[in-house]
């Protein structure tokens, strides 16, 4: 569940499909079960568009795609849910160019 991820990893797309790594950020609300925590944790990651995570929940879900943030459910390594996001979304041609 993205709420009870520890660490939640910020990559940058760029060109292609290439990709890095910008920062590593903690979780400070994965222990806990109150109410709403989807939104403490979306404050967390209100400066990305697209999130990978292997589950969410019902409501974190809806929420989340309210606040117009694209949404994958991806297990396993994360080069290659990063590298099947950006190939199904069309990235590989940014504003950065070809």
């Amino acid at each position: 569940m993205l709420g009870r991820a520890k660490e939640i990893f910020i990559y940058e797309v760029k060109r292609g499909i290439q990709f890095r790594l910008i920062e590593k950020r903690s979780n400070p609300f994965a222990d806990t079960m109150q109410h709403l925590k989807t939104l403490d944790v979306y404050e967390l990651l209100r400066d990305c568009e697209i999130i990978i995570s292997g589950s969410i929940g019902k409501k974190g879900i809806k929420r989340l795609q309210e606040k117009r943030v694209k949404l994958f459910f991806k297990k396993g390594n994360m080069q290659e849910a990063l590298n099947k996001v950006i190939k199904e979304e069309g990235l590989q041609k940014n504003k950065d160019g070809p």
